[in-house]
C-alpha cells in the first residue's frame, strides 16, 4: 500500500519539466506546475522508492541499452549513501510536498557531497518549478557535460528536449566592464567577474544589473528581458571624495589654501573631502585664517572681506605676535631702574626677590584697537 502511494505520488514529479516542449510547439506560455499531493500519513520507509523513469521522476537514469553508453541501473536513491543519501531522501519529500526551494537546497547539499550528476538533474526540476528557467537550463547543460559517457542515448535527448523546451523562457545577456576585477550581479546574485569569459543566461522579465569594484562607484540597471540576447557595456567611474571650494575675495588679496597661494581675488576648485586651512592675506589689512570643510560633491562657497589695520603706532601683527613679549621686556627695564638703590656700595640683603611685572600695568604704554 505505502509503497504503491510512494509511486503515484513521483508520477508527476518531473512530468512538468517537458510539458514545456509541447508548449513550446504551440506557442504558449509554460503551464502552472500541479498542485501538490498531500502526502499520505504514513511512516517514512527507510529506502526509497525507486523511481520510474527520467522522463517523470526527478533524479532516475534509464537501464544500459545495446547501443548507448553503460549507466548504472540502480536507482539514484540506492546508490547514495552517508550525508548525501539523507539530504536526497529529505529533497525528495520535499518536492513531493511542493517545497521547490526547500527541495533545491537539499538535493544541492547531497550532489556537494556524492557529485552525482543525476542530482543536477533534480535541482534543475526545482529551479523549473520555482519559474527559475535560466538556472535550470544552466543545471542541464551542467548535467550533460558532467554526466558526459555515463549518460544513455535516452537521457541525452531528454536534456536536450528540455533545454528546447526553456528557450524561449531565457536569454542571453553579455556585459562588457571598462574594468577588470569588478563583480557582475544579477538579482543580487553573483554572475562572474569581469570580463566575463561567456554571455549570461537570463530569465526573461525584469531583472536588476549591478557591477561593483572597490574604488569605483556601484553601477546598477535596470534591463528588461524579452527572449532576446542583449549586451550592455558599463562603465565604472573612480570612487573620489572630493568637492568644490569657491573663495571670493577683494582684487588683488592673495589667497593661501593649506599653505599654497592657489588665487588673488577670487578662487574655485576642487578639493579632497575634509577639512582645509584657508588664509586671505593683502597689504595694510588685518589676515584672515579659519579651517574650512569640504563635503563629498558639495561645493563650499565662502566670501572674505579684509578689516583695515590702524593708521600710525606699531604695526598690529607686532603685538599679536611680539606683544607679550614687549611687554615683559619693557616691565623688566623698568623695575630695574624703579628699584635700583642709590648707594652703590652695598648690595641688597635679598637679591631676586623683586619680579619684573610688579608694578603698576599703567606705567606701561598701553595700546587700544579703535
Amino acid at each position: 500500500m505505502i509503497r504503491s502511494l510512494r509511486r503515484a505520488s513521483c508520477t508527476f514529479v518531473f512530468s512538468f519539466a517537458f510539458g514545456l516542449v509541447a508548449a513550446s510547439a504551440s506557442g504558449q506560455s509554460p503551464p502552472a506546475p500541479p498542485a501538490p499531493v498531500a502526502p499520505p500519513r504514513v511512516v517514512v520507509p527507510a529506502a526509497p522508492v525507486a523511481p520510474a523513469s527520467p522522463a517523470t521522476t526527478p533524479g532516475s537514469l534509464p537501464a544500459p541499452t545495446s547501443t548507448g553508453p553503460t549507466v548504472t541501473s540502480l536507482p539514484l536513491g540506492n546508490t547514495l549513501t552517508g550525508a548525501a543519501k539523507l539530504d536526497y531522501d529529505a529533497a525528495t519529500l520535499l518536492y513531493e510536498n511542493g517545497d521547490y526551494a526547500g527541495a533545491l537546497i537539499k538535493y544541492q547539499s547531497a550532489y556537494e557531497h556524492a557529485k552525482d550528476p543525476r542530482l543536477l538533474w533534480n535541482a534543475a526540476a526545482c529551479e523549473k518549478n520555482l519559474h527559475h528557467y535560466a538556472k535550470a537550463s544552466t543545471l542541464v547543460r551542467q548535467y550533460l557535460r558532467e554526466g558526459g559517457d555515463q549518460l544513455s542515448d535516452a537521457s541525452k535527448a531528454d536534456a536536450q528536449s528540455f533545454l528546447q523546451a526553456v528557450a524561449p523562457f531565457v536569454a542571453s545577456l553579455s556585459v562588457t566592464v571598462n574594468e577588470v576585477g569588478a563583480n557582475v550581479y544579477i538579482d543580487d546574485e553573483i554572475a562572474g567577474v569581469s570580463p566575463l569569459a561567456q554571455p549570461v543566461l537570463v530569465t526573461i522579465g525584469s531583472r536588476t544589473l549591478r557591477v561593483a569594484k572597490d574604488g569605483f562607484v556601484p553601477h546598477t540597471q535596470a534591463i528588461e528581458v524579452r527572449g532576446t540576447d542583449l549586451a550592455l557595456s558599463v562603465t565604472l567611474a573612480p570612487d573620489v571624495h572630493e568637492g568644490r571650494l569657491h573663495v571670493q575675495a577683494e582684487a588683488g588679496h592673495s589667497i593661501v589654501l593649506d599653505e599654497h597661494v592657489v588665487g588673488v581675488g577670487e578662487w574655485e576648485g576642487k578639493v579632497a573631502s575634509g577639512g582645509h586651512t584657508l588664509r586671505v592675506t593683502a597689504n595694510h589689512k588685518r589676515p584672515y585664517q579659519s579651517e574650512i570643510l569640504v563635503q563629498d560633491n558639495q561645493t563650499r562657497a565662502v566670501e572674505i572681506t579684509l578689516e583695515d589695520e590702524p593708521h600710525g603706532g606699531i604695526p598690529t601683527w607686532v603685538w599679536i605676535t611680539g606683544g607679550a613679549v614687549l611687554v615683559a621686556a619693557g616691565a623688566s627695564v623698568g623695575g630695574y631702574f624703579l628699584f635700583k638703590s642709590s648707594d652703590t656700595t652695598s648690595p641688597p640683603s635679598v637679591i631676586g626677590t623683586i619680579s619684573p611685572g610688579t608694578f603698576q600695568a599703567d606705567r606701561v604704554p598701553h595700546y587700544s584697537r579703535p
